[in-house]
Formats: C-alpha cells, structure tokens, sequence
C-alpha cells in the first residue's frame, strides 16, 4: 500500500491479504478493509455476522458490546502482526492518571502506524444521509481520531513512555471499525466531523 505525505510518496509494508483498498482517500492514505468474512452471506439473517451481532445485542446489551469489542481489537492485532518485519506494540498507558494511547502501535521500516479499534457500526441517520449523521459521526468516530492525534503528539515530543517507537519515521494514522462507513475519508465530509491531524489518517473496515 503506498502512500503520500505532502508531495513525498513512500511505501508502508501491508500484507494484501489482509487489507483491501476501498473509495476514499484521506490525507493521502488510501483507505483499507480488513478482510473479516470466512465465506459467502446468506439471505438468512441469522448467517449474516453483522445482524447476527444486532440481534445478539439486543438480546443480551452492552456486556456483549464489549466482549465484541475486545475480541474485535484481538483480532486487528492478530492481523498487524503478520505484517512482515513489522514491530507490534500493544496500547501504553502512561502519565499519572493512566491514560492510555491508540490500541497498536506498528513500527514499521519506514512508516509508523498509529492504528485505533472502533467496533462501531453506522447507525440509520448515517446510513441514509440524513442532518442527523453528522452528529452521530463525531460521536462514533471523534474519539479515535482524537486518539491518535494524542499519541502522535507524545511520540514527537520524546515521552518516555513511547521511547520504543522511532520519532524519525513518519507517522501514519489507522482507524478500523466493525463495519462500513460509506464515504467517511471523503475531505468535504472528514472536515465536518473531525479538527485537522498532523498525520495523514484513514478509516478502515
């Protein structure tokens, strides 16, 4: 996958098997897909895995949420870490009150990803492209953004608790969310929903 930061092109070593490019660009990263589905859908809803994980939702609430999340995040990792050559570092926590930075942190040859996990899912107001959406945008997906604004922040500075990530490499941004969120690395809508970053950042599914 190559990439841009400013008028300088240089390459970021990501496996093609597990991200896929997608529509969109942001800051000149392209946008990625994990690869997450085993095999074909169905028109069953219970073997589609998205609305098997509404339904289950539903049924059992936020306790199951969170184990999604985390068995999500675990699986990004798992992915990451095939990449060849590649440094994988888990999320550090740091300062007094035990903040915490993005979830991974891959220190590649020549590039640093900077890569925060949403197991978010477009709600209706998204989906349809109503006034809403621009709300339910920041709130899904701000935080991330925010996230790795933070820690690149703290890389640059010389913190000492990333002194394990190179500040000479350039620094990239990686946002993987559960599922799509249509047009999102689109500058006219990014510029509606999240402030400026430093880095060149895109959102993948």
């Amino acid at each position: 996958m190559a990439a841009e930061r400013g008028s300088i092109p240089y390459a970021v070593a990501v496996p093609e098997i597990h991200l896929q490019p997608v529509a969109g660009t942001a800051g000149g990263l392209r946008g990625c897909r994990c690869a997450l589905s085993t095999g074909p859908w169905s028109n069953d809803a219970k073997d589609q895995p998205a609305r098997c994980l509404v339904l289950r939702l539903r049924a059992v609430g936020q306790p199951f949420a969170d184990d999604v999340g985390e068995l999500f995040e675990q699986y990004v990792g798992r992915q990451l870490d095939s990449i060849p050559g590649a440094q994988v570092h888990r999320e550090i926590t740091y300062g007094k009150d035990s903040k915490r930075s993005v979830d991974w942190i891959v220190v590649c040859q020549n590039a640093v990803l900077l890569v925060e996990v949403k197991s978010v899912r477009p709600t209706d107001p998204v989906r349809l492209g109503s006034p809403e959406a621009w709300d339910e945008l920041s709130k899904k997906l701000s935080h991330a953004f925010k996230q790795i604004e933070t820690t690149e922040q703290l890389i640059a500075v010389g913190n000492t608790a990333f002194s394990a990530n190179p500040r000479h490499l350039p620094r990239l941004g990686v946002i993987v969310t559960m599922e799509p969120f249509a047009f999102a690395n689109a500058r006219p809508i990014r510029d509606r929903y999240v402030a400026s970053l430093n880095i060149p950042t895109t959102l993948c599914f």
